[in-house]
């Protein structure tokens, strides 16, 4: 190759940097909505795994290195195409991976130590999982004792004290605090529950319209004896 065969190269290449660059701070693209709730629902999945015991809190750092070689991939590609760079940025705001802060680790700890205990009164019914990601007390024979019933109560309000303090965590570290933001956390983190829900537990369907569209179209819904309306309390098939 010629030394102004070269020289030429490398100025291309060069403007199709400027180029991605430029087109990321002037276009918006509707390609990060779809992103945005694929690594929302990764980081669920992972913390939601180490609460129920299928995998260690130190599962999730050893993972943290997976999202830095997406995101660069994608960089490398966006030499030819300014839409990649697009996605590699979003791909870095919604971190799949978390960053076990203290209070993450803390409220991660609380809930996988509570867990036998929710997963017991929710093999009778007395506890379900709502549209919200929080649990709920359900109506159970069980209730009848106040004592019972107190410490099922207490139990409720510790554990989504603790899942609160997780999606507001999460929300922080993705730079996504805005209330329909946060609205789409909950809705991904309660798919999540649902689908790792144990037959016979309550669960409730999505109120949002959209959400429940597209829960009727899960293998969830599919499975169920009846078509739930938005909002309803339904048994896991």
């Amino acid at each position: 190759m010629k030394p102004t065969s070269k020289v030429l190269l490398i100025h291309l290449l060069a403007a199709s940097m400027a180029l991605a660059l430029i087109a990321c701070l002037y276009t918006k693209h509707d390609i990060h909505v779809t992103l945005d709730i694929r690594h929302i629902q990764d980081t669920a999945t992972s913390i939601e795994d180490v609460v129920s015991g299928e995998k260690q809190l130190d599962d999730i750092e050893k993972r943290k290195g997976s999202s830095l070689d997406v995101a660069l991939r994608y960089r490398l590609a966006a030499l030819f195409d300014p839409a990649t760079t697009c996605r590699a940025d979003d791909d870095d705001k919604f971190v799949r991976i978390p960053n076990l802060t203290p209070a993450l680790k803390t409220a991660i700890e609380n809930r996988r130590n509570r867990y036998e205990k929710i997963r017991g009164y929710k093999s009778v019914g007395a506890i379900g999982e709502n549209n919200r990601a929080l649990v709920e007390v359900r109506s159970s024979p069980i209730l009848k004792n106040e004592e019972e019933k107190k410490n099922i109560e207490n139990l409720v309000k510790d554990e989504n004290a603790d899942r609160t303090t997780i999606y507001r965590e999460i929300a922080t570290q993705n730079k996504a605090t805005g209330s329909e933001e946060m609205a789409k956390i909950r809705q991904t983190w309660a798919r999540v529950h649902r689908e790792k829900s144990e037959k016979g537990d309550w669960v409730q369907a999505p109120s949002d319209e959209a959400a429940h569209a597209a829960f009727m179209e899960s293998a969830f819904a599919k499975n169920l004896d009846t078509k739930p309306k938005p909002g309803e309390w339904v048994q896991a098939p």
